[in-house]
């Protein structure tokens, strides 16, 4: 299929979903590093769970937690069942490193768009998120993010 390339478990991604999916994990990683967390963070860490070793997008590890706060983008996409397809399984997979070595670490959810659907069409993603324990923020706000987390650790 042309434009498309076989990932290594067979799925078929578009290069323009590899090219968003590198986009939101730089915005995730440069903010971070802008927001002074440079020392403190990890790229692709890996949790064991219930059932395999999961990979997130970054660890920041906050002096005055026991475990870390892990960050992971969704691809906010034009198709809004694809987005929510996302959604659903980033609280899965949370839920099973949960049940494995992240007992006491926590997750948040990156939303990362260009020209995707409207924060509005994507509450019921939000709150499927929260069920699981899970904070939802969106790519434009991780500066903002960032300083309010640095503000917890001076505490």
């Amino acid at each position: 299929m042309p434009g498309s390339v076989v990932d290594g478990q067979g799925a078929r991604t578009t290069r323009a979903h590899t090219v968003l999916h590198r986009a939101a994990k730089r915005a995730i990683i440069s903010t971070a590093k802008k927001a002074g967390f440079k020392d403190r963070f990890a790229e692709n860490p890996t949790v064991s769970g219930k059932s395999r070793k999961w990979t997130f997008d970054v660890e920041i590890r906050p002096r005055a937690r026991p475990a870390g706060l892990f960050l992971q983008h969704i691809l906010v996409l034009p198709d809004v069942e694809e987005t929510y397809h996302e959604t659903a399984a980033l609280a899965r997979i949370w839920q099973d490193a949960r049940e494995g070595g992240a007992r006491r670490g926590a997750l948040t959810a990156v939303y990362y768009s260009r020209n995707g659907v409207s924060r509005r069409q994507l509450k019921a993603a939000e709150g499927l998120l929260a069920d699981d324990e899970i904070r939802t923020i969106y790519a434009g706000d991780l500066l903002t993010y960032y300083k309010e987390l640095s503000g917890q650790q001076r505490l």
